[in-house]
């Protein structure tokens, strides 16, 4: 759409949530797979349990889903916020390429952890 010689695009942001149950501290479960590039603008991530619960975690993207993937976040992020959520806006590789898998990741889990949400928006 042209205004007075402004060019105005329309940017869809689009989320997704990935709801993980009990995780382990070695989860490898495939969050989505996209045919368009993608950027990452946003990560949340909040857990549901008691004693401290705490996920280290994090996303991977490639084209090849066996490979070991780019991480989103370099060393991954963990998360204890049981209450309002944790914002991720600092990435080391948001740009997901077209024809990719994304995947999520865990690394370590302690406390009692009864699930744990990451929304992504892009």
């Amino acid at each position: 759409m042209s205004m007075g010689g402004i060019e105005a695009t329309n940017v869809q942001e689009i989320t997704r949530t990935l709801l993980v149950e009990t995780p382990s501290d070695s989860e490898d479960i495939t969050f989505l797979y996209t045919d368009e590039a993608l950027r990452i603008r946003q990560m949340t991530a909040i857990l549901v349990g008691s004693s401290v619960p705490s996920v280290t975690w994090t996303l991977r993207h490639n084209t090849d889903r066996s490979a070991a993937g780019s991480e989103v976040v370099n060393g991954g992020t963990t998360t204890t916020n049981t209450t309002s959520g944790q914002d991720i806006v600092t990435f080391n590789n948001a740009d997901v390429p077209s024809d990719s898998f994304l995947w999520f990741e865990t690394t370590a889990q302690s406390g009692i952890v009864n699930e744990i949400s990451i929304t992504i928006l892009y």
